[in-house]
């Protein structure tokens, strides 16, 4: 496959009793060391959030994006910010606020503090070393935070927002300026400064890996898109379908990490029984025995990390994470 590379992987493993919506649906979130080498588990651990910070019912708790940053693990739950020893996964620290509602993803600053984006709200925060919030961005233009959300409400009991007009999901920093990817404009936007979109285009994105000055994209597709902020508008597109014969959708893609300059690993989580929406419209492309106003039915591909080589156009191995009670996948670290 590849070099001993370890790798760690943050998500969710789902209810005994399936639950067909995201935010009922997990029982606990769940990181996992795992070997490139040889697929082999090297290191697990389980998380769930206390009953104060969460839904009174029904409660979904996994790990949404995170990053490996001085030595730690920054992970998230929809609620909470957690910070971990990599080496035995301790949590050393844990911080919430009622505004906190769906978090996707956690930024540390490298002063002590992190950025953190409130897919809920619509919403990216930073919090300062002392854990107090001292910058709030709206993703939504023209509106400023909290326009139609109440600061006396504690949305961590709140089980959804949805339906979120931009749903930021993930940020990053490009040329000292602070980044925040948007499902819905399928773009990046930069919250810091007054600078021009990095359209995505193709489909939802997730993720934001800065690699030699170029963004990297995931689209739920199973689309990389590579964005050159010096010219957004001729990215590079591999699709990923494309590099295998594959029977059936790879799942909804997020999550990935350069191995090295060719071969980077992709995240895919297995497709769920759903009614048609519109952010899974590109099904369209890929099932051809089901209707609009009907429910899907395929035969879906386990949950697990592919190794594309974008030079060669080729999927080099398939690490099925389900075997280890892993069902959906934010990141890969």
């Amino acid at each position: 496959m590849t070099a001993n590379t370890s790798i760690f992987v943050l998500g969710g493993e789902e209810k005994p009793k399936s639950e067909k919506e995201e935010w009922h649906r997990f029982t606990h979130a769940k990181v996992l060391r795992v070997n490139c080498a040889n697929g082999d588990l090297t290191g697990e651990s389980t998380y769930r959030s206390p009953p104060e910070v969460c839904p009174e019912e029904r409660a979904s708790i996994l790990f949404k994006s995170g990053t490996l940053a001085g030595g730690r693990l920054y992970a998230c739950t929809q609620t909470e910010v957690l910070i971990l020893n990599p080496d035995d996964f301790a949590v050393e620290r844990t911080w919430s606020h009622p505004c906190l509602n769906d978090v996707h993803h956690v930024l540390p600053d490298g002063q002590g503090g992190f950025y953190v984006v409130v897919t809920g709200l619509d919403l990216v925060i930073h919090v300062d070393a002392a854990g107090e919030i001292d910058r709030e961005w709206s993703t939504v233009p023209g509106e400023a935070p909290f326009t139609r959300f109440d600061r006396q409400t504690d949305y961590r009991k709140v089980p959804t927002t949805k339906p979120h007009r931009t749903h930021p999901n993930f940020a990053f920093r490009l040329d000292g300026l602070l980044w925040v990817t948007r499902f819905f404009p399928r773009d990046a936007i930069c919250v810091t400064a007054d600078a021009p979109n990095l359209p995505v285009g193709v489909e939802g994105p997730h993720d934001g890996l800065v690699r030699e000055g170029k963004v990297h994209f995931t689209t739920v597709d199973g689309h990389i898109v590579v964005v050159d902020p010096s010219a957004p508008d001729r990215p590079t597109v591999y699709d990923l379908n494309t590099f295998g014969a594959f029977d059936a959708p790879l799942g909804w893609c997020r999550g990935l990490k350069f191995l090295d300059d060719d071969r980077i690993l992709v995240g895919f989580s297995r497709l769920r029984r759903t009614k048609f929406a519109d952010n899974l419209r590109w099904l369209r492309k890929r099932i051809t025995n089901m209707k609009a106003d009907t429910n899907i039915y395929v035969a879906p591909e386990p949950t697990g990390i592919r190794c594309f080589n974008i030079k060669t156009k080729k999927q080099e191995f398939f690490l099925n994470l389900e075997q280890y009670g892993m069902n959906a996948i934010f990141s890969i670290l």
